[in-house]
C-alpha cells in the first residue's frame, strides 16, 4: 500500500471504537461480556481457540479476553499462537479463569499474558481491566508509529547527509566546519588540496592559527560569527580590506590571496561556524594580465601622439643645429679675416666679408636659435620624464608619491589626446605625499582623461571651438581628492549604472575596449579609495577620486609595465 494511503488507513483506524475479541466456550459468559462492553467497544465473539485465532487474524482486535480452560485450543495455546504471529503478538491478552491459584497466575503471566481475571468478575472490574489493556495497546501502537517515523527520519537524514557531503566534496571552494572554540571539525577535499593538509591532520587544529596568514588573522577574527573562539582581536578603526587582500596559509608556509566568508551554525553549546574559502591566486593573475593589457593598449594608443610630440622639437633642434653649423663656418671665415685685419691693407676685405656673411643677421638670429634649441631639448626631456613618471615599471610595494607631479606627468603623456579638442586647466592644491602605487593611479587618471577628451571631441567635432578639461586636487581630512571635469556630452541616464562594468562601452570599434573604468575602479578599491561621478547630459561629467593618504596594511602591488 502506498505510504499516503496507509497513512489515512492508520488515521481512520486510530479513531474507530476499540475492538474486543471474547473467546470462551461458555455462551453465557460470551453474552455477559458483550452486554457489559458493547456500549464502549465493538465486541466480537468466538466459542473456541481455533475460531478465536481465525477471528483475530481476520480483524485484529485491541484486546483479547480468553477463557483459560477450553477444549481443543485452550487459552495458553491460543496465547502462544498469537505471540508467534508478528501481526498479533502485540495485542494485549487477558485470561479469565474460574480457579486462580498462585501457580496458575504465574503460568499465565510467564506465557506473556497482559492480565488475568476471575470469572466471578464484576462489571466495573471487567471494564477497568479491558480499558487498561486497550490503552496499553494504543500506547504501543503510538510507540510503533513513532519508531517507524523515527526510522524514516533517520534514513532521510542519512540520505540528506550523503547528498550534502557529495555536494560539499564536489565544491571547488574549500569548506571548513568549526566548533564554537574555533577548532576545525572537518573539511572537504578542496580544502585538503588548497592548504596541503589532510582531514585527519586538520581535525582539532585552530582555523585561524593553521590556515590563515598572520597578517590576516586579526581581520578574520573580527569577522568570525559570535560564539566562535577568536584570537588577537582586530585593530579598532582599521580600514576594512576587500576580500582579495586576505591571505591564506598553505602547509608549506606559502601565503596566497583568498576570499573568505563565514556562516554561523547552531546556538549555545552547539554553536559553531562554517568557513567558505576561495583561492584567488588565478583570479589575481588574470587581473594583473588584464590590467597590463589595458596599460599596453593605452601606451600603444599614445605612441603615435608621443612620436608626434617628440618629432616637432627634434625637427627644429635639427634645423637650428644645422643653421648654427653654417653660422659657425661663417664666423670662422670672419675670424680669419680679423686675423688678417691686423694689416691696414686688409680692412676693406674685412668689411666685405662682414657684408658677405650678413654679420648683423647672425648676431640677431644665433641667440634665438640657441634658445629655441634648448626649449626643444627641454620639451623632449619633459616628454621622456613624463613617460617615466607615468609608467612606474616594476613597482611592487606602495611608496610615498607626489600625486600632483604624477598627474601632471600623465597630462603631458596624454597631451596629443586632448590638445586639438580641449584646453586643460589644472588647480593643484597643496598635498602631502600619498602612500600608493603611483603607476596604477596614473593609469586611472589617464583612462578618465582619454574618456574626457573623447567626450569633448564629440561636442566640438566639425567646429573650430575647443572644450575644457579641468583637473583639481585638494586634501580632505585623511584623503586626497582628485576631480576631473569635462565639457563633453555627459553620461545618459540609462547607462550610468553600467559604466564601471567590464567591457561596457558606447564607443565605436577601435576607440575603446570598455575596460578603462572597470580597471580604474579595481585600482581605487586596491587603494581603499573610491571613484564616483556626477554628470549632466549636454554639459559634461566630473569624476571624483578619493585616495587615503595612508593605507592600513597595504595590499601587494598588481605589477603593470
Amino acid at each position: 500500500m502506498p505510504p499516503l494511503e496507509q497513512h489515512f488507513v492508520d488515521l481512520a483506524d486510530r479513531h474507530r471504537r476499540p475492538r474486543v475479541l471474547c473467546v470462551d466456550d461458555s455462551a453465557a459468559t460470551r453474552e455477559q461480556v458483550k452486554e457489559l462492553l458493547q456500549g464502549d467497544y465493538d465486541v466480537a465473539l468466538a466459542s473456541d481457540g481455533i475460531e478465536g485465532l481465525k477471528a483475530a487474524k481476520a480483524s485484529p482486535p485491541d484486546v483479547v479476553l480468553c477463557d483459560y480452560d477450553m477444549p481443543g485450543l485452550n487459552g495458553l495455546q491460543l496465547l502462544a499462537a498469537m505471540k508467534s504471529d508478528p501481526a498479533l503478538r502485540a495485542i494485549p491478552f487477558i485470561i479469565e479463569t474460574a480457579n486462580m491459584r498462585e501457580r496458575t497466575s504465574a503460568r499465565i503471566l510467564d506465557a506473556g499474558a497482559h492480565d488475568f481475571l476471575l470469572k466471578s468478575f464484576g462489571p466495573e472490574e471487567l471494564r477497568a481491566r479491558v480499558g487498561a489493556a486497550v490503552r496499553s495497546h494504543r500506547i504501543h501502537q503510538d510507540c510503533q508509529e513513532e519508531r517507524q517515523d523515527l526510522a524514516e527520519t533517520v534514513a532521510l537524514l542519512a540520505r540528506s547527509e550523503a547528498r550534502t557531503r557529495a555536494v560539499i566534496e564536489s565544491a571547488l571552494d574549500a569548506i571548513i566546519l568549526m566548533g564554537g572554540d574555533g577548532k576545525i571539525a572537518s573539511v572537504n577535499g578542496a580544502a585538503e588540496q588548497m592548504f596541503g593538509w589532510s582531514q585527519g591532520e586538520l581535525a582539532g587544529r585552530g582555523f585561524l592559527e593553521t590556515l590563515v596568514a598572520p597578517g590576516s588573522r586579526n581581520e578574520l577574527a573580527d569577522r568570525l560569527p559570535r560564539g566562535t573562539a577568536q584570537v588577537a582581536p582586530g585593530t579598532p578603526g582599521a580600514v576594512p580590506r576587500r576580500p582579495s587582500d586576505l591571505k591564506g596559509l598553505r602547509r608549506s608556509g606559502e601565503e596566497f590571496p583568498v576570499e573568505c566568508n563565514f556562516r554561523a551554525l547552531g546556538t549555545g553549546s552547539n554553536a559553531g561556524s562554517c568557513a567558505f574559502v576561495r583561492d584567488l591566486t588565478e583570479a589575481r593573475r588574470l587581473e594583473m594580465d588584464l590590467q597590463q593589457s589595458q596599460k599596453l593598449e593605452a601606451v600603444g594608443r599614445l605612441a603615435a601622439g608621443i612620436a608626434h610630440e617628440l618629432n616637432t622639437p627634434i625637427q627644429f633642434i635639427g634645423d637650428n643645429t644645422r643653421f648654427m653649423q653654417e653660422a659657425f663656418a661663417s664666423f670662422s671665415a670672419l675670424l680669419e679675416k680679423y686675423a688678417e685685419a691686423a694689416r691696414p691693407e686688409a680692412r676693406d676685405a674685412l668689411r666685405a666679408t662682414e657684408q658677405e656673411i650678413d654679420l648683423d643677421y647672425l648676431r640677431d638670429q644665433v641667440p634665438g636659435t640657441i634658445v629655441r634649441t634648448l626649449e626643444g631639448v627641454k620639451r623632449v626631456a619633459t616628454i621622456v620624464r613624463a613617460m617615466k613618471e607615468f609608467a612606474h615599471p616594476d613597482q611592487r610595494q606602495m611608496v610615498a608619491a607626489d600625486l600632483n607631479r604624477s598627474i601632471q606627468a600623465t597630462l603631458d603623456v596624454a597631451r596629443n589626446e586632448y590638445k586639438y579638442v580641449a584646453d586643460v586647466e589644472t588647480d593643484f592644491g597643496e598635498l602631502p605625499l600619498v602612500t600608493c602605487f603611483a603607476g596604477d593611479l596614473n593609469q586611472v587618471v589617464l583612462n578618465i582623461i582619454v574618456n574626457a577628451a573623447h567626450a569633448v571631441a564629440d561636442v566640438v567635432k566639425g567646429t573650430p571651438n575647443k572644450g575644457k578639461i579641468r583637473v583639481a586636487t585638494r586634501r580632505d581630512g585623511g584623503e586626497v581628492v582628485v576631480t576631473i571635469s569635462d565639457t563633453g556630452t555627459g553620461i545618459p541616464e540609462p547607462i550610468r549604472k553600467k559604466v564601471f562594468d567590464p567591457f561596457f562601452t558606447t564607443k565605436e570599434v577601435g576607440r575603446g575596449t570598455g575596460q578603462g573604468l572597470a580597471i580604474a575602479r579595481n585600482i581605487m578599491e586596491k587603494h581603499h579609495g573610491s571613484i564616483a561621478f556626477e554628470t549632466e547630459p549636454g554639459k559634461g561629467t566630473t569624476f571624483v577620486l578619493r585616495v587615503p593618504v595612508e593605507v592600513a596594511s597595504p595590499a601587494p602591488a598588481t605589477a603593470v609595465v
